[in-house]
C-alpha cells in the first residue's frame, strides 16, 4: 500500500499558491453545502455554503465525508462566520472536529483527533475565521469526518474544510505579510 494521500480520497486534489504554503502540500476542499459533506440542521445559503440559525436549535450543521487516511501529520482548516450573540453567553457557540471509526469498536464519529470549542469571546462578529485542527495519524483510519456542531445560540455560515498533509496547515495567512503558527 502506498503513503499516497491522492491514493485515499477521490476528490480533486488542489495546490495552494499562497506563499505561506509549501508548492509541495497537497490540499483538498469539500465546500460546505456540495456532496459528500451530509447536514443534520440548517439551509443551503448560496450555492456552497451550509449556515443556521438560532430557531433550527442545537446538532450537527456538517458531517462527513467519510474518507479513508493514511498515516501522517494532517491539518483540517474550517472557514466559518458567525454572528455573535448580543448578549454574552457562558455556553460554547459552537464546535469543530475531527473524528474517525474507532478501531476498537467500530462506531463511527467515536474516534476523536481534534476539536475546538468556540466561545463568545473568541470571535469576531460576522468575519470568516480560519480555525485549523492539526492531527496526527499512527496507522490508517477509516471513516475520517469533519464535523461542524451548533449549539443553536447564533447564527453560523459554514463555508469549507480543506484538509492538508505535512506543515501546508502550520502557517496560515492572516493579512498582508502577517501569518502565525497554528500551535499558538
Amino acid at each position: 500500500q502506498s503513503g499516497r494521500l491522492s491514493d485515499y480520497v477521490e476528490l480533486q486534489i488542489l495546490r495552494r499558491r499562497d506563499p505561506a504554503f509549501r508548492s509541495s502540500d497537497t490540499l483538498v476542499r469539500w465546500k460546505a453545502a456540495a456532496q459528500p459533506i451530509k447536514h443534520q440542521l440548517g439551509d443551503a445559503a448560496g450555492q456552497f455554503d451550509w449556515a443556521s440559525t438560532p430557531g433550527q436549535g442545537r446538532g450537527y450543521m456538517s458531517y462527513g465525508p467519510y474518507i479513508r487516511l493514511p498515516p501522517g501529520s494532517y491539518g483540517a482548516e474550517f472557514a466559518i462566520s458567525v454572528d455573535v450573540p448580543t448578549e454574552p453567553t457562558q455556553e460554547p457557540l459552537f464546535y469543530l472536529d475531527v473524528t474517525a471509526e474507532d478501531p476498537l469498536t467500530g462506531k463511527l464519529g467515536t474516534f476523536l483527533l481534534g476539536r475546538k470549542i468556540a466561545h463568545y469571546p473568541d470571535l469576531v462578529d460576522g468575519d470568516r475565521e480560519s480555525w485549523i485542527i492539526p492531527f496526527q495519524l499512527d496507522r490508517i483510519f477509516q471513516f475520517v469526518e469533519f464535523r461542524v456542531y451548533t449549539y443553536g445560540n447564533s447564527s453560523l455560515r459554514y463555508h469549507s474544510v480543506v484538509l492538508a498533509t505535512e506543515e501546508s496547515v502550520i502557517r496560515v495567512r492572516y493579512g498582508p505579510g502577517e501569518s502565525r503558527s497554528s500551535s499558538q
